[in-house]
């Protein structure tokens, strides 16, 4: 599947125009006159489909129509806690490619790129943390392979969300907060909602 970033970006997401930039600007000084381009940026990117760059601030808008959301790429731009929740939010809302091969390549890929980028600007080894990140985002791939959803109820769906939720994402969760603790940045990773 192709991204619009990947872990030498930063990216900024929000449900509406002001909550991106909004987020943006928790993190990155206020430029004159640049609030009033971001929004127009996003609002055509949104209407026209295209990415739109802004030149007061380099940033890439950028509408997701699938998660339908706003984006701000920071392109090579490196903020480990972005990365941190750049990559658990693409864990959660990527199913994976069909074929469970590739989709376990797939997971595989998306951790080492993103956390090594970490390793790598902070000069730190994350082995451990990967390879357990690893192992759970394998298995859960590899359990949902087996699960037929058109199969299942409403509430047996909703079981089943509850549990991935508890068994895996909440886990994984803990061991990207654990990699920002040994990079000395506080991150609280929101409970998965999917």
């Amino acid at each position: 599947m192709h991204r619009l970033y990947d872990e030498k970006d930063c990216v900024y997401k929000g449900a509406s125009i002001n909550e991106t930039i909004d987020y943006y600007f928790e993190s990155h000084e206020q430029i004159p006159g640049a609030r009033n381009q971001l929004n127009a940026a996003l609002s055509q990117a949104k209407k026209s489909g295209e990415n739109v760059i802004s030149a007061k601030t380099g940033l890439t808008a950028a509408w997701d129509n699938r998660n339908q959301e706003y984006l701000l790429i920071a392109k090579n731009e490196y903020n480990p806690a972005n990365l941190a929740a750049a990559l658990f939010d693409l864990l959660v809302e990527d199913p994976g490619a069909v074929d469970l091969d590739e989709s376990l390549k797939d997971v595989d890929t998306l951790i080492d790129r993103y956390i090594g980028r970490i390793e790598q600007m902070e000069e730190l080894d994350f082995s451990t943390e990967k390879s357990s990140l690893k192992n759970l985002m394998r298995t859960l791939r590899e359990s949902l392979h087996l699960v037929d959803e058109t199969e299942l109820t409403e509430a047996e769906m909703e079981r089943l969300s509850d549990q991935i939720d508890q068994e895996f994402y909440a886990p994984a969760a803990e061991l990207l907060e654990k990699i920002l603790e040994r990079v000395a940045i506080p991150l609280k990773l929101a409970n998965a909602e999917n």
